[in-house]
């Protein structure tokens, strides 16, 4: 059994029982406010309003969540007793039959660069045997996001960048992205020919896709949701995002019309002021203005 020796770790249990209900939604932001309240930590709340306030100017559907969010997180807080807790438990030892991990929420402090970005309480990961907190710190981790459909240009100039960039490293290095098409799957490509680790972020990770992984370049799969009902799957990818930015030493977007996606990951890492390289166009069009916006309005933006 899981030892618990405080509120805190009893708390990453409950995060585990809560964030997975299939007929309810909460996010981790929700429980960071909920602990606040649990805790009676009013400060801590306070700064947290200051965070949502700095992420709701650049990511609008982020927001504390309502009163009766809260109202039904304490009623399920009030019922999660020794046999619910005993049998959450058993449900995260028995994880490990799938192949995936856990990180408690004190091994997520010790990699997650960001309190403003509400780091989760609990994170899961596969494949569950790797060293994964030995190979989250012995490395430094590049963010590679981007368009799902790149240019011949960005694809050919995105490898060579990457390349470059990895071999210029005085550390060792992966990428983090979040395995979707185009640009993500670049840097996976990329990953795989440079035989260094990635690290996808996913919406959830009990239906993940098979691993795609050699002894050299390991794929590590990660995620805050164990399932993720289809009529949350979009939020969950753009909060997602934030780990991408939090884990990263600072972060490549290759390619990136005015409304992508990836663009949310640049403003997270915006955030939390790390540098952002954005592959340099052949020339600005509609496909590359987001990123070009970026490097014209964000003094860590560059070009690449």
């Amino acid at each position: 059994m899981l030892n618990i020796q405080n509120g805190l770790s009893k708390f990453y249990i409950f995060s585990h029982y809560v964030l997975n209900r299939q007929n309810e939604y909460f996010t981790n932001i929700d429980l960071h406010y909920f602990y606040t309240y649990l805790f009676k930590d009013r400060r801590k709340r306070e700064r947290y309003d200051m965070y949502i306030k700095k992420l709701n100017q650049y990511i609008p559907s982020i927001t504390k969540p309502t009163f009766n969010k809260l109202k039904r997180l304490t009623n399920l807080w009030r019922h999660f007793d020794k046999a619910k807790l005993q049998q959450t438990q058993r449900e995260l030892m028995y994880l490990k039959k799938f192949d995936i991990g856990i990180l408690n929420t004190n091994q997520i402090r010790q990699i997650f660069d960001g309190i403003e970005l509400f780091p989760p309480f609990i994170l899961y990961f596969r494949p569950h045997s790797i060293s994964i907190l030995n190979i989250l710190k012995t490395h430094k981790w590049i963010g590679v996001v981007g368009t799902r459909s790149p240019s011949l240009y960005t694809i050919e100039q995105g490898i060579a960048k990457l390349t470059k960039v990895v071999k210029k490293a005085e550390a060792r290095v992966g990428f983090v992205s979040g395995r979707a098409r185009g640009c993500d799957a670049l840097a996976h490509y990329t990953a795989q020919k440079l035989n260094i680790p990635i690290i996808n972020f996913l919406a959830q990770i009990h239906e993940a896709p098979p691993l795609k992984s050699s002894t050299l370049s390991p794929e590590i799969q990660m995620s805050e949701y164990l399932f993720a009902p289809n009529k949350t799957f979009k939020h969950r990818l753009v909060i997602r995002n934030r780990l991408i930015a939090g884990l990263s030493h600072f972060v490549v977007i290759l390619q990136a019309p005015i409304k992508s996606g990836s663009l949310i990951t640049g403003k997270f890492a915006k955030i939390t002021n790390k540098n952002i390289y954005v592959l340099k166009p052949l020339k600005i069009t509609p496909a590359t203005s987001g990123g070009a916006k970026l490097v014209r309005t964000y003094q860590n933006a560059q070009w690449l």
